[in-house]
């Protein structure tokens, strides 16, 4: 289990989200792009930051989501716009493709890391996130980045605030959040590379094999002679079958092609060559060249070996010994500031940076701030190098955006809320209030589905679903409405009637409303007609043509109860006074 490569070296077939975590984990800048047919999402980064998300549906424009959320702010609609663009192009499971240096045109920063990890964990099941945690239950995780940064939920964090040190599997289960957002925490946390995983506890690892040995022997006796060929000489007491210039080691040593020969030591040489002694250079003996100076030549050993036995490369310099790098004096600060920038790198919320108990009073959030500040001033490291400076600086800015929030009373408050209480942020709950009615509208489009296949008692429990996230939607009711009627009108009078109240109630409401609903006063009209109210059913469809004379149902309705003839003539109406339905209907049955 390993960061993700960047998006540049990602294969063309990973999924959107994997493209959308090398960006950001590599600080890419550049588009990520999915299609699926004629749909199109892009999402714009800037140094790894998401700057900008387009789609071409208008289900998705910015504009559709204000009219469903008019008190949103501007942050809230890009967020929920980039949120939901990210859900549908994970939805549609086709592949990203990241292309470099492609630029935003109305770049502004997204917070996307949360709403990245929301959108994986309501389009991914946990199984399909758990098989990218390339690594066995039982592996140890090591946090070695800032989970802080990752904008984790509460409920998630505090399951974080346990992975270092633990196992996979516990990780896993670790905390209140719904696996899938666990799932999906761990997996972006390893793929930023701010969580590793290692060989579980007592797992031996594999030892390597050691490499094919080689032998180098033209430079290995490089130098120790340059003379002709000796002649023949005679066979010793001792012969056993080598003779003269013919003998050989049991193990032939050839040198590699092309290099020099190099030529038998001179005439002079003993017949005895197994014990023959050659002074070695840079030794004050001789060296015995027997068999086994030959086996351990094949062998390989290297260069020091040879030197150490006294046997030496001549025809090049002996190699200078690197001299020592002249001490250099370290800051006086060093080990407490890496000591300091070790801890604030393991801490998860701006209460670990000051070391501060949450629940500790303005004062002491206040002296660890200036204590730390004290410490991680840049003046204190004018004299220290670069690098030591650029972590003085890091660090220094870790503790001052901790205490921008902890050092305001009302900015610390709605940090503990949300930190340590999970509680919602204003923007997150308008968010939750837009996730909410595109389920409910999702619904809806279901039970008309069902509805227009008269498949009433399906459609009636989708059209109930809908209702329950979105009580105040006018169309959802209606619908719930009629279908009450519809399914209790012969069996349960009393819930029947509960239905016709809730669509009457719908249409009294609609009156103050710009969207009339044309629809609802066609399914008044049938429940009128299923009464015997002729009368009042021809009043709501003509008032649903009023509304809209393309309403097909209308047309049908009215066609059927005046039988299709458009020249009958109009009966005079009475005045009536009263409430809105007794003006309409009287009362009476006709």
């Amino acid at each position: 289990m390993s960061a993700v490569p960047p998006p540049a070296q990602l294969g063309a077939d990973q999924p959107i989200e994997v493209v959308l975590v090398a960006a950001m984990a590599h600080g890419a800048s550049g588009r990520v792009e999915a299609r699926d047919g004629k749909k199109r999402w892009q999402f714009f980064f800037a140094d790894g930051a998401l700057v900008e998300t387009r789609s071409n549906l208008k289900s998705e424009h910015p504009d559709t989501i204000r009219a469903k959320k008019p008190g949103m702010s501007d942050a809230g609609v890009l967020k929920n716009c980039a949120l939901l663009r990210m859900r549908n192009a994970m939805k549609a499971g086709r592949p990203g493709a990241f292309a470099e240096g492609v630029e935003a045109k109305q770049p502004g920063e997204i917070a996307a890391m949360g709403l990245l990890l929301r959108a994986v964990a309501s389009q991914r099941s946990v199984e399909e996130i758990r098989a990218r945690l390339d690594a066995e239950d039982d592996a140890t995780l090591t946090v070695s980045g800032d989970l802080g940064a990752l904008s984790f939920s509460g409920a998630v964090a505090a399951g974080a605030a346990t992975w270092d040190g633990s196992t996979l599997a516990a990780a896993l289960g670790a905390g209140s959040a719904r696996p899938a957002e666990r799932a999906a925490a761990l997996w972006v946390a390893v793929a930023m590379g701010a969580v590793q995983t290692g060989a579980a506890e007592g797992a031996e690892a594999a030892e390597p094999e050691p490499a094919a040995p080689t032998l180098d022997i033209a430079s290995l006796l490089d130098g120790l002679g340059d003379s002709s060929p000796p002649a023949e000489d005679a066979p010793t007491e001792q012969d056993d079958g080598r003779q003269g210039s013919e003998w050989a080691p049991d193990k032939v040593l050839l040198p590699p092609e092309g290099a020099p020969k190099v030529a038998a030591p001179p005439s002079d040489r003993p017949s005895d060559f197994e014990d023959a002694e050659i002074q070695a250079i840079g030794d004050d003996g001789p060296v015995t060249l027997d068999a086994s100076f030959f086996e351990a030549l094949n062998q390989r050993p290297d260069r020091e070996t040879v030197r150490a036995a006294g046997f030496v490369h001549t025809s090049a310099a002996a190699e200078p010994e690197a001299e020592p790098e002249p001490e250099v004096d370290k800051h006086p600060m060093e080990d407490e500031l890496r000591a300091l920038a070790e801890r604030l790198s393991t801490t998860d919320d701006h209460f670990g940076v000051l070391d501060v108990p949450w629940d500790a009073g303005g004062e002491a959030f206040r002296k660890a701030h200036l204590e730390l500040a004290q410490k991680l001033h840049p003046d204190r490291y004018s004299d220290a190098p670069e690098a030591l400076q650029d972590l003085a600086t890091e660090t220094f800015d870790k503790v001052r955006a901790a205490w921008e929030v902890l050092g305001d009373d009302a900015a610390r408050g709605a940090y503990i809320d949300r930190v340590i209480h999970g509680k919602k942020t204003e923007d997150e709950l308008a968010m939750e209030q837009v996730e909410n009615y595109w389920a409910a509208e999702a619904d809806f489009k279901r039970g008309l589905a069902a509805f227009n296949a008269g498949r009433i008692r399906e459609s009636h429990d989708l059209f109930a679903s809908a209702v329950e996230r979105e009580a105040n939607e006018l169309e959802f009711r209606a619908y719930l409405g009629f279908t009450t009627f519809q399914l209790n009108k012969t069996g349960d009078p009393e819930a029947a009637d509960r239905g016709k109240e809730m669509l009457k109630d719908v249409l009294e409401r609609n009156k103050e409303q710009d969207r009339k609903l044309d629809a609802a006063w066609v399914l008044m009209g049938r429940i009128f007609r299923d009464q015997s109210n002729d009368k009042g059913a021809k009043r709501c469809f003509r008032q649903a043509l009023k509304l809209n004379p393309s309403n097909s149902d209308a047309v049908r309705e009215m066609r059927r109860l005046t039988g299709g003839g458009p020249g009958r003539k109009k009966e005079p109406e009475k005045k009536k006074t009263g409430g809105f339905f007794s003006r309409w209907f009287g009362g009476g049955k006709k």
